[in-house]
């Protein structure tokens, strides 16, 4: 094969390569979001929701340091509670760390705290099981709106 046959072939190939990864760009653009970014953003909005109360819940006369911060009563893991307004307080960040190395404090808090919806909180957490993102989604961003 001559020379200007191998440069000419090796472009229309350089060529085809192009298009097919400008066609595999536009196929990534048209995909919906994966799992992992809608849970992100579920968990921007629902933090801004329950930071939008202004002030630190814990009433326990310890005085308050730092920013708010969104403080989940049952685990993020329990994905059935982890989005629910009545599973999560605004704390500040003393608060927050205060409460995240005393355990069976935060146990007793949260009791006190949920009162009559602590086993309703619960078993929604133990046993809710995966949310459909797209209903959290649009609910969250109802709310916040």
């Amino acid at each position: 094969m001559s020379l200007p046959a191998l440069v000419s072939a090796k472009l229309a190939m350089s060529a085809e390569k192009r298009a097919k990864r400008k066609e595999k760009a536009k196929r990534l653009k048209l995909r919906r979001p994966t799992h992992a970014k809608q849970v992100r953003e579920a968990d921007r909005l629902f933090s801004l929701l329950v930071r939008s109360v202004g002030r630190c819940e814990a009433d326990d006369g310890r005085p308050c340091k730092g920013p708010l911060q969104c403080a989940h009563l049952f685990s993020r893991r329990y994905e059935g509670a982890r989005w629910m307004p009545a599973n999560a307080v605004a704390l500040c960040a003393g608060h927050h760390v205060f409460y995240t190395h005393r355990p069976e404090e935060w146990d007793d808090w949260r009791r006190t705290f949920l009162a009559n919806t602590y086993e309703y909180v619960r078993g929604r957490a133990m046993f809710g099981g995966k949310q459909d993102m797209d209903q959290v989604l649009a609910r969250l961003t109802e709310r916040t709106s």
